[in-house]
């Protein structure tokens, strides 16, 4: 990706991201629409049931000032620290992919990152905004949220001094001269 972006800058392009968070994307996780989209990869019968052994009947409680609550089964979500939890969540949002039309995406658990890049900033806007709202209803249909006061965009390129508005949904998001990526910070000049 920061390839690409350090590509269209050289090339006089703007290059506009918008940084997206989901609200506790592990734990939206549906059962039986991640074992839908396995079977969909041709997961065989055994392996599903593996899977399904491997999800199901799960309990949780919380202890508040040394007091504990009852347990309840979960219906939703995928065990975070397993070594399949990421690869479970990987898999449930692999399809989001094949939903951008405009721009491009980068996807890394559940940090998601859409992109584009024109010299006209308007145009970039424009898809962004379209994709946006694709991904939007994506995340809706597959039960996941995305929380727009955590979602913020980046210009790079000329039009970085300009002042525009980019929606996200129904939310005017934020511009931000640096932001974290996947655990490294970068700002609008892509330095690290």
């Amino acid at each position: 990706m920061l390839e690409k972006w350090k590509v269209s800058l050289d090339n006089g392009e703007n290059v506009v991201a918008i940084l997206m968070d989901l609200s506790k994307a592990f734990d939206c996780i549906k059962h039986d629409l991640l074992l839908a989209k396995l079977y969909a990869y041709r997961f065989s019968r055994e392996s599903l049931s593996l899977v399904h052994s491997f999800l199901e009947n799960r309990q949780q409680r919380v202890k508040i000032n040394g007091s504990f609550s009852t347990f309840k089964y979960l219906a939703l979500g995928i065990p975070q620290g397993s070594v399949l939890g990421p690869l479970f969540f990987n898999i449930y949002i692999n399809d989001l992919l094949l939903s951008i039309q405009e721009t491009d995406i980068c996807n890394y658990a559940d940090d998601t990152t859409i992109y584009a890049c024109h010299k006209n900033i308007d145009n970039v806007i424009r898809s962004l905004e379209n994709d946006s709202t694709v991904i939007i209803q994506w995340f809706t249909d597959n039960f996941m949220k995305l929380n727009t006061d955590k979602c913020h965009f980046m210009i790079l390129g000329k039009g970085s001094n300009q002042d525009v508005n980019v929606n996200v949904g129904s939310s005017v998001i934020g511009n931000t001269e640096e932001e974290k990526l996947l655990g490294v910070m970068i700002d609008k000049k892509t330095n690290f």
